[in-house]
């Protein structure tokens, strides 16, 4: 008798087994699909600010003028600056006059002594975005500054004109100098 019940047990046992194989089996027999997505990539942005479509050291030279007496000015004619970003990102762009120096050049006799170079001093130069003006004053007043052009879209531009003017009321002090100077423009990435 326990014979029996030993073997039924046993039996009842794989019959248990056999039952819960058959049920995990068939769960592991269901359909299954996997997708890969193979080759992603990221690329940088490109960000490249161009002065009339020029790079350093390539940038023109806005203004380069001889014999410039009280009352000369480009008022009628100014000097143009197509800032241009030609990258895919947009950005903030900022103007700087830079470098500034002054040359007294030869002291004429009609001239004041001690003489620095006093050109600059007296020489107003103005920046202008349209009809919108983003710096103006001295030559030598405006370094030390950062001048904001606003915002410029990838692949837009900015067209600024610069001129520049001699008072009729500088004299003798300006005979024979130079002042020579930088335009700097910037583009920071807008986050």
């Amino acid at each position: 008798m326990l014979k029996r019940l030993f073997s039924k047990r046993i039996v009842l046992l794989a019959s248990l087994l056999v039952a819960a194989f058959a049920i995990g089996g068939g769960l592991i027999a269901y359909f299954t699909d996997t997708e890969t997505s193979n080759l992603n990539k990221l690329d940088a942005a490109t960000f490249d600010l161009k002065l009339d479509g020029q790079d350093d050291p390539n940038v023109p030279v806005y203004i380069n003028v001889a014999d410039v007496v009280p009352g000369s000015n480009n008022l009628s004619s100014p000097a143009t600056v197509n800032v241009q970003n030609v990258g895919t990102v947009a950005g903030a762009a900022y103007l700087e006059i830079v470098n500034v120096v002054n040359a007294p050049g030869t002291t004429p006799d009609n001239e004041p002594t001690p003489d620095n170079g006093e050109l600059g001093n007296a020489t107003t130069l103005t920046v202008k975005d349209g009809a919108t003006v983003i710096a103006t004053g001295t030559v030598n007043s405006l370094p030390g500054t950062s001048y904001e052009l606003g915002a410029i879209a990838a692949s837009g531009s900015k067209a600024l004109t610069v001129t520049y003017e001699v008072p009729t009321s500088a004299g003798n002090e300006i005979n024979d100098d130079s002042v020579t100077f930088g335009v700097r423009v910037t583009l920071n990435q807008i986050p």
